[in-house]
Parts: C-alpha cells; sequence; structure tokens
C-alpha cells in the first residue's frame, strides 16, 4: 500500500518517484525515481551529473551536492564546473546572495567590463571568506 510521500514514477509506475523534475517553461513537475530520472537527462546534463558524483567540494573536501554557477557566468560555456557540500553551499549562499544584491545596485548601467570585473572580486573575496569559515567550521 502506498503511504503519502511515497508517490510512484510518473513515468514507470514502478519506483518510489523521489526526483522532482520542474519545467523552465512553467509546465507541470513531474516525479521520477532514479532510473527514470537519469533517463530523461540530456548528454550535458548526464555529463554534469556524472561530474558531481565525482566531485568534492571546492572548499572542505566533502561530498558534491550542488553546483557553483558564479563561475559558469564568470568565465562563459565550457569553464570546469565547481562544486560545493551541503554545508559550504548554505554558508556560501547565506553570504553571497545579499552581496550580490549590493553589487547589482551599484553597477546598473554600467558598461558589461565593469560589471564583470566586480564579479571577480566578488568572487575573490567569497573564496577568501569561505576558506576562512572552513578553517573555524573544522577547528
Amino acid at each position: 500500500m502506498q503511504t503519502p510521500g511515497q508517490e510512484l514514477c510518473e513515468e514507470c509506475g514502478e519506483k518510489r518517484g523521489n526526483y522532482y523534475v520542474c519545467r523552465p517553461d512553467g509546465g507541470p513537475s513531474r516525479k521520477l525515481c532514479k532510473e527514470c530520472y537519469e533517463t530523461s537527462l540530456s548528454g550535458p546534463e548526464r555529463a554534469f551529473m556524472q561530474a558531481m558524483r565525482k566531485a568534492s567540494c571546492r572548499f572542505c573536501g566533502g561530498t558534491a551536492m550542488t553546483s557553483d554557477s558564479m563561475t559558469s557566468i564568470l568565465e562563459g560555456p565550457g569553464s570546469e564546473p565547481r562544486f560545493f557540500c551541503s554545508s559550504c553551499a548554505n554558508e556560501y549562499h547565506q553570504r553571497m546572495l545579499p552581496r550580490l544584491g549590493e553589487v547589482e545596485t551599484k553597477l546598473d548601467g554600467m558598461p558589461l567590463e565593469v560589471q564583470m570585473e566586480s564579479l571577480s572580486d566578488l568572487m575573490a573575496e567569497m573564496d577568501l571568506h569561505m576558506k576562512r569559515w572552513v578553517q573555524q567550521r573544522d577547528n
């Protein structure tokens, strides 16, 4: 008997749907089992997932759980993805999001080169913060 929170995969209807896939166009999300989810991935998405499984957190070496999207914005398509563990991702984003808001306010209307330079400076500042934060956390 199926219990609440254990909905079956909407693709195969056999296994528990643990993966929630949202469509970028706002269409309905789907619940998929691991196998159906992995089958649904495009080639680049599949390569990214495989890279994340093999990767470690860029700051503490822990198990990778998510990626750093700022790197791809600054370095462009084809840049090497960088990954975070859950703990480092939480700290990074809690500190980064307010700072991005500040940078956005200051740079509105400025040339793209100035904006990219400011983002690079912010990334360097965040890297330094994270190295110190991990050192304090682990001691």
